[in-house]
């Protein structure tokens, strides 16, 4: 089946390492936390890599999602660790893709990956 013909979301997690003091670490408890997107509702339950399992569910815009993952291991930059989720659906107008990048335990949107790299030295 064609999921983006369906308009179903393709969810994926990206770690991101990009400063030479980069490290990594286990955080025993997981990463916890929820946000709202603004696509349109479907009702998803998946792991990825095992480690990550993402709930996502609603039945009227906008979609809440909720993560809880399994112990993990995460890079760590300047003493913060930083995911990025990515969305991407597909309608009438073509493609789109959204970022939801997070660090110390929250979830915020960002436009760009770059936005948490800048301060990189």
């Amino acid at each position: 089946m064609n999921y983006l013909k369906q308009g179903v979301l393709i969810v994926s997690i990206l770690f991101i390492s990009a400063c030479s003091n980069t490290h990594k670490e286990t955080l025993s408890g997981g990463i916890k936390g929820s946000f709202v997107s603004s696509y349109s509702p479907v009702k998803l339950a998946r792991c990825i890599d095992g480690n990550a399992r993402l709930h996502l569910s609603g039945s009227l815009d906008p979609l809440i999602v909720d993560i809880d993952t399994k112990p993990i291991e995460v890079d760590i930059i300047n003493g913060s660790y930083y995911w990025a989720i990515i969305f991407i659906s597909e309608n009438e107008s073509g493609s789109q893709a959204d970022f939801y990048l997070g660090g110390a335990g929250k979830l915020f949107p960002k436009s760009s990956i770059s936005d948490v790299t800048r301060d990189c030295s």
